[in-house]
């Protein structure tokens, strides 16, 4: 017995060791539901079929807005957001959620499935994506309570807020006011409707005429004032334009009721002077931005002269892009003044949609920096870069004390990566508006919460750029 027991020891001790496997600590259900589910969120972002399958993403925002408009106390005291989110979902998603979309979910997902049989993970995914629908079918797991319709819901408010913005809230404002005043939309703005009023009287082109160097730009002026020759302007590239004479016809108690036909002709003279002379002192502060952008365009226009075999015009749009490229400032360029009184009174705001915007926000009260705000986000949707810091910078020197600007302008540099110009604004529009809500309580409270986000995101930011540029140290 005994010699059968050491040879077998002796047979253990005589064979090679097989390295052991350290056994891996086993996944627990919840941490692959968790992994899964991040997943799932994954492939709703990037399958061209899970894509399509999101809540109508206009309806949704504008059930949600309801909502909160519906329960402000319950908006304004929020101690804990994963249950007002909660909240949300339990109102708004049944009115989404139906035998058609869940169909449609099935099918999709099914279809993902049998594509993604090289996938394992994917499978696991679409699996789990799967149990939920399945749970919310048989089981009757609440909607606010299922994953995968929180999954579906964040996405489809993620793509939503991508081209719902200043937008969307400006064409549904178009439409309460086309309800409750519909001559509105045929109605030139105060400012529009006097500085129209006032390029009909020969007191004003007189001032024009009598500048020196007026010769060389006739043919184009007369081109311009007959509609013969159309050169793009936009009033956001001209910010102040709007702004200054809005104050002087303000500064005069001039109102929409103000019938400018029955003045005497003294009164006729010094209005046309003041306009003349404000839309010159607007052009000193906006030719800097204005001026290579406009060279721009009347090079464009001089090659379709040249191609519409017209001489005659393309020299003398050569002479006024030399003029304006010599030129360092804009008072006295007889072109450019034409150019703008042409704009100003001959073409009407709604031609195009940038202008349109533009009247819907800016020009409603061009003394609310909170409307230039608005606009900016319009111009940086539409890749304006410049054009939308100009705005921004003219919504500060309205009022110094309001934060509006400098959060625009904050977030404004934080888009084009110019952290330090970034962090400067935030932090005074953050400064203001504690202040503000100091004194006026609840008033600005989404706007703190947001710019103090916008804070947040500029921090994160700074962390990566920060992690980027120092070198790593190798400890071991």
């Amino acid at each position: 017995m005994s010699s059968v027991r050491f040879q077998i020891v002796d047979e253990i001790l005589n064979t090679p060791k097989e390295p052991v496997e350290k056994n891996k600590p086993a996944k627990s259900s919840l941490s692959r539901l968790v992994k899964n589910s991040a997943h799932i969120k994954k492939l709703f972002s990037t399958s061209a079929a899970l894509k399509k399958i999101r809540f109508n993403e206009l309806n949704l925002l504008k059930e949600i807005r309801e909502f909160v408009d519906a329960n402000p106390d319950m908006y304004e005291n929020i101690s804990d957001p994963s249950t007002f989110r909660r909240q949300i979902r339990a109102d708004v998603l049944p009115r989404f959620i139906d035998n058609e979309f869940i169909q449609t979910t099935q099918r999709n997902l099914l279809g993902e499935f049998l594509k993604s049989t090289n996938h394992q993970k994917d499978q696991d995914a679409l699996i789990t994506a799967l149990v939920f629908l399945q749970s919310h079918m048989d089981l009757g797991v609440p909607c606010e309570d299922n994953p995968l319709w929180e999954i579906i819901f964040n996405l489809s408010i993620k793509d939503g807020i991508k081209f719902v913005d200043s937008l969307t809230a400006l064409i549904e404002g178009l439409d309460t006011i086309r309800d409750k005043e519909p001559d509105l939309i045929s109605r030139d703005p105060m400012i529009l409707g006097y500085t129209k009023e006032v390029s009909q009287w020969n007191i004003y082109w007189r001032q024009l005429i009598e500048r020196e160097n007026i010769k060389v730009h006739e043919s184009l002026i007369s081109a311009m004032l007959r509609g013969e020759l159309v050169i793009e302007l936009y009033f956001d590239e001209i910010i102040h334009v709007p702004l200054f004479l809005f104050r002087l016809f303000k500064r005069k108690k001039m109102n929409e009721a103000a019938d400018l036909s029955n003045m005497v002709d003294d009164d006729r003279t010094v209005l046309a002077r003041e306009v003349f002379e404000q839309i010159n002192a607007a052009l000193a502060l906006d030719f800097a931005l204005l001026k290579p952008v406009l060279i721009k365009r009347l090079e464009e226009t001089r090659e379709k002269s040249d191609k519409n075999g017209n001489p005659d015009q393309s020299k003398a749009l050569t002479d006024v892009i030399r003029a304006l490229a010599k030129s360092p400032e804009a008072p006295g360029n007889p072109f450019l003044l034409a150019l703008v009184m042409t704009k100003l009174s001959n073409q009407k705001y709604w031609d195009n949609k940038r202008d349109f915007l533009f009247f819907m926000t800016v020009l409603k009260d061009p003394e609310k920096p909170q409307h230039y705000h608005t606009y900016s986000r319009i111009l940086d949707r539409l890749k304006c870069i410049d054009t939308s810091e100009g705005v921004l910078k003219c919504a500060i020197e309205i009022k110094e004390d309001d934060f509006w600007g400098y959060w625009g302008l904050g977030t404004h540099y934080l888009k084009q990566n110019e952290l330090d110009k970034s962090e400067t604004q935030l932090n005074e529009a953050l400064k203001i508006a504690q202040q503000l809500e100091i004194y006026s309580k609840k008033s600005f409270t989404r706007e703190l919460f947001l710019i103090k986000e916008d804070i947040l995101k500029l921090n994160k930011k700074k962390i990566k750029e920060e992690a980027k540029t120092h070198q790593q140290i190798d400890l071991f």
